[in-house]
């Protein structure tokens, strides 16, 4: 209950806080640093990023099989739309539109993505174990993104802006960390159970059962699927 309560005046200071920004003067320089253009440089790389994530978030949910999973997912999707709204406001505070720009790496990671779904068995933990891969992946680069520009936005005096960049760095890394606990308490060991591709091909045979880690084990959850590797 406690924790609520932090959470929800935490929540109410931002709020508070990207009020204020909005309604601020614009910061503008006649001669702009190097690490400001640096800085605006990367904030349209991070907002392009976090819009991507619009369209790449709910792909991964879709393929999961498991409802930690998929629910891991959902829950940052949201987060990911206030994220874009907070990187709105700091274009604003820095007197520039809003402009993404999808970073080559982040376009990668897709296609990693796409083929981890193509390579994989549908309703499997082999697969939910890949997804993670990918998931963790677009974290670790916006992690590395929301950390540096907090750094500059520190050492340009920007202090506001500072302090929105480290709300969206604690909820990615907090993302990050509930997919390791998915990956290393659940469904990585469900995925070394699984049997081999020639084995799951075989026709006639119990397919499903031997991707889930046998006969047995599916047999006691009533069937395959989900059901057998939740």
């Amino acid at each position: 209950m406690r924790c609520r309560r932090i959470a929800g005046a935490q929540a109410g200071k931002l709020f508070v806080l990207l009020i204020q920004i909005r309604h601020m003067e614009p910061i503008i320089d006649k001669r702009p640093s190097r690490l400001e253009e640096l800085f605006l440089d990367e904030l349209k790389d991070l907002y392009g990023a976090e819009r991507h994530q619009l369209l790449v978030l709910p792909l991964l949910k879709h393929a999961a099989s498991s409802q930690k999973l998929k629910n891991v997912l959902s829950s940052h999707l949201d987060e990911t739309r206030e994220q874009i709204g907070r990187l709105e406001a700091i274009f604003e505070k820095t007197g520039h539109q809003p402009e993404a720009r999808t970073p080559e790496a982040i376009l990668g990671i897709t296609r990693e993505a796409e083929k981890v779904i193509g390579d994989t068995a549908p309703d499997s933990a082999t697969r939910d174990a890949g997804l993670i891969v990918a998931a963790q992946k677009l974290e670790h680069y916006e992690i590395a993104s929301y950390g540096s520009l907090a750094q500059h936005a520190r050492t340009l005096d920007y202090d506001e802006i500072d302090e929105i960049l480290e709300t969206s760095l604690m909820e990615e890394k907090e993302a990050d960390d509930l997919l390791t606990a998915l990956a290393e308490n659940y469904i990585n060991g469900e995925a070394s159970r699984e049997g081999g591709p020639d084995e799951a091909s075989r026709e006639g045979g119990p397919d499903e059962a031997s991707r889930e880690g046998g006969p047995d084990e599916a047999s006691r959850e009533g069937g395959p699927g989900e059901a057998s590797h939740e």
